[in-house]
């Protein structure tokens, strides 16, 4: 019976020690393939050394961009512009950008950083080609501006045909008619048109007696009546252009006062006439 004992505890410890050190194995394995196999799969090739892995190295940082380059100044700008005129102009020349100066020229050639500084407004009185350039701190320089100035005059006003003396307003032209009749030709219209500014200018000459004249081609009576219808429609053209009805008396002539020879076309083209006389 002893015998029979001692035989049992020999044997559950011999089994106790078994299945402790069983247990320490499997942990131990179970460890090494956790260092050796991450996914802790069991690993059927053994435990094969790992090689560390290096990182990956940091991509490099581009450059930043260079700056965008510098706006150019605006350009100059002219005031009045380029172009014809008929008297001396006083130009003025500007630049939007602030801080600009600028550089001109009258030559026609382009400005440049050396060219005069522009101060103040520029007086062209003769025909000139003016150029200007914007230049501003850290910018290009503008593009170069400008143009043209033509002076030029206009022509002289024609030779006054109404002159006033002492006796008369002389004309250089005659004032003509419907032929045979008392309308004004309207070729006379402007002619008349400087005798009531003439007229109006001289306010000394106080009456003006408007003569008509005719050829002695026709009757007498029937010319006498005709210049004096002439000189009628020459007084109310005078009254209706502003002068005074005061200042202007009609009176017809007929044939008895000529100046040329009725003979003769020419003559009788200078008998048919009007003539204005100063009455005082």
């Amino acid at each position: 019976m002893k015998r029979t004992l001692a035989l049992l505890a020999a044997a559950a410890a011999w089994t106790s020690g078994c299945s402790t050190t069983q247990s320490e194995a499997n942990a131990k394995a179970i460890a090494k393939a956790s260092h050796c196999n991450p996914c802790q799969m069991p690993c059927t090739l053994g435990c094969l050394p790992v090689e560390a892995v290096a990182a990956p190295a940091p991509k490099p940082t581009p450059p930043p961009p260079p700056p965008a380059p510098a706006e150019p100044a605006a350009a100059a700008t002219f005031d009045p512009p380029p172009g014809s005129y008929p008297a001396a102009q006083t130009v003025t020349i500007a630049s939007s950008t602030p801080g600009a100066v600028i550089h001109y020229t009258t030559d026609g050639s382009t400005p440049t950083a050396d060219s005069p500084v522009y101060t103040g407004p520029i007086t062209v009185d003769r025909t000139t080609t003016l150029k200007a350039i914007a230049v501003a701190p850290g910018a290009p320089s503008s593009a170069a501006a400008g143009g043209d100035y033509t002076i030029a005059p206009p022509p002289p006003p024609p030779p006054a045909r109404v002159e006033v003396t002492k006796e008369r307003l002389q004309l250089t032209e005659k004032v003509l008619f419907d032929t045979g009749k008392a309308t004004i030709d309207q070729r006379s219209y402007s002619l008349l048109d400087e005798v009531a500014a003439a007229l109006k200018d001289h306010p000394e000459v106080k009456t003006v007696r408007v003569e008509g004249h005719t050829d002695n081609r026709g009757g007498a009576k029937a010319n006498l009546k005709l210049s004096q219808a002439r000189a009628d429609a020459v007084r109310k053209y005078l009254v209706d252009k502003g002068v005074a009805a005061d200042r202007l008396q009609a009176k017809g002539f007929g044939q008895t006062r000529p100046v040329a020879d009725n003979n003769t076309a020419a003559g009788r083209d200078a008998n048919r006439r009007v003539e204005f006389v100063i009455a005082q």
